[in-house]
């Protein structure tokens, strides 16, 4: 029963083990979608800096066409920026449910091995105490094989 009992933790210890590394490799997904963002970020803000330095150029010059096309460009970006903002919020979101999640996972696997320690200690445990029992056996039978001898 104890060998089924020890097998069975090991097992769930494992799967624990396993939702760990799994929660882990989600956390490096979030770090990548963080990258990706913060270089999309860096993009739209090159471009808006460069547009805005050349809407500023074209102010001097009567031509409405190009300036028009260079607002409605910045409005554009305007735009991009604000989806890349709630794009951020969601990856915050998600790196709270995903450090949550490895946290959980973490602690499973730490109650695992914990159970795992246990049963195995009972089990030695128990197998010392019968190693013990037969070898006061022994001693005892052997006492009283000298005994009953004159």
């Amino acid at each position: 029963m104890t060998t089924r009992r020890q097998q069975s933790l090991g097992l769930l210890a494992q799967l624990a083990d396993q939702k760990v590394v799994a929660a882990q490799r989600k956390c490096l997904e979030v770090a990548q979608a963080h990258a990706r963002l913060q270089e999309k970020a860096a993009k739209v803000s090159a471009l808006m800096a460069d547009y805005k330095l050349q809407l500023q150029a074209v102010g001097a010059d009567p031509g409405m066409v190009k300036s028009q096309a260079i607002r409605r460009f910045i409005q554009n970006l305007l735009e991009v920026e604000a989806r890349l903002a709630v794009e951020h919020d969601q990856t915050v979101a998600w790196e709270r449910k995903v450090r949550e999640e490895l946290g959980l996972a973490q602690s499973e696997a730490k109650k695992m091995a914990s159970l795992c320690e246990r049963a195995k200690a009972q089990a030695d445990e128990a197998a010392q105490r019968r190693e013990q029992g037969q070898m006061d056996a022994a001693a005892l039978s052997q006492f009283h094989l000298r005994a009953a001898r004159p």
